[in-house]
């Protein structure tokens, strides 16, 4: 009975332990999806203004 319980124990340890990696890792995922999309939609405004540049420099030409 005692062995049962010692391996259902250090099962449940490994689980924790594996849970634990498992939970940082997706968290780390979703901080890099916010960045990744602030960087996208700072480079989306910045090409805007770029266009919007040539477009007048042209225009004056």
């Amino acid at each position: 009975m005692n062995r049962i319980a010692d391996d259902l124990k250090n099962k449940n340890q490994l689980v924790t332990k594996y849970l634990n990696k498992s939970e940082s890792s997706y968290n780390n995922s979703i901080i890099a999806l916010f960045v990744s999309i602030m960087i996208g939609i700072i480079q989306i405004f910045q090409n805007c203004r770029t266009s919007k540049k040539i477009k007048e420099l042209k225009s004056n030409s």
